[in-house]
Order: C-alpha cells, then structure tokens, then sequence
C-alpha cells in the first residue's frame, strides 16, 4: 500500500475482519477514490482473514481447529470458540515444541498490538481533532471509535495467555 493512512485501516480490516454493516456510514455513492476503497473493503470483509489463514494452517498441522471455523461465513464477524482457545493452549504449553510456532504466535501478538495502538492513536487523534462533533461524512467519530478498542485481533492467543505457568503469587504489598 502506497499511501500509509489508507493502508493501516485496510491492513486492520485483514487482521481484524468486521462486517460491512460495522464500517462507519458514507455518502452514497462515495466520492472517488472512497468509492474504490470501499469496494477493496467490501471485498476484503468477505475473505478470509490473515487469522482464519493461520487457523487453516494449524489445522493442516494436526491441530484440532474446528470445522465449523474453517468452513465459517467470512462474511460475519469471526466469533471466539474454547476449541480454538484450546489450540493456542496446547502450543503454549509445549515449550520444546515447534519454534516455528512459537514465533507464528509471538508474530501474531505483535501485530495485534500494533493493531490495538493503531486504534488508539487513531481515537486520540479523532478526539483531539474533532471533539464529540460528528467526524467526517457526519459519522459519530469519538462515538463509533470507543467500542472498538475492546476488539483485540486473534483473541483466542490472548485467552490462551492466561493459562500459561502458575498463577501468580498475591501481592506481599496487599494486606
């Protein structure tokens, strides 16, 4: 992607794949080029995303990934499963195994939180920018913004995080 501004939200799309109804209201028609744009999102939403190509691969590796993820409508929003939960687990837990997985995962983090900055920076912009006004094409802006930021891409890597190693000590400084 040439121009960096077009390309990150794009590239969040691919990782962090929504639906059409969930992408913030333009003019209809948009104007060019929003219009081609749009159409290059609409088509992206209906493809896999870079997460259902990694579950895909784990699947083609023995992992149990359900049929029902692979097979799933790419068009809705992808839904977190225990089954796929249960995958990640099972690469954390073995420390020897796999560093091609091991690094798959840890890749996989990275751009998650490279996502999850992305997101932030784009908020706080919009805030600074803005204010509570409507943003461009009169969408809600700060508003439409805020409830993304819970979305965290590939959330079953980071469910999964929480099962590694012993549960922490409790704080000596609590009482």
């Amino acid at each position: 992607m040439k121009n960096t501004h077009w390309g990150l939200p794009y590239a969040a799309v691919l990782a962090e794949p929504t639906t059409a109804a969930q992408q913030p209201p333009h003019p209809s028609p948009p104007p060019p080029p929003q219009a081609k744009r749009r159409d290059q999102l609409n088509k992206a939403l209906a493809e896999p995303s870079l997460y259902d190509d990694v579950l895909s691969y784990l699947n083609r590796n023995g992992f149990g990934v359900p049929v029902a993820v692979l097979d799933r409508d790419f068009s809705v929003p992808y839904e977190p499963r225990k089954a796929v939960e249960k995958v990640w687990r099972d690469i954390y837990a073995d420390q020897n195994g796999d560093l091609e997985l091991q690094e798959l995962r840890e890749t996989l983090a990275d751009i998650a939180e490279g996502s999850s900055t992305w997101k932030y920076l784009h908020l706080m912009a919009t805030r600074r920018t803005f204010g509570d006004r409507p943003a461009y094409f009169g969408t809600e802006g700060v508003a439409w913004l805020v409830p993304t930021m819970d979305k965290i891409p590939f959330p079953e890597l980071w469910s999964a995080r929480g099962f590694i190693g012993d549960p922490p000590a409790a704080c000596p400084h609590m009482h």
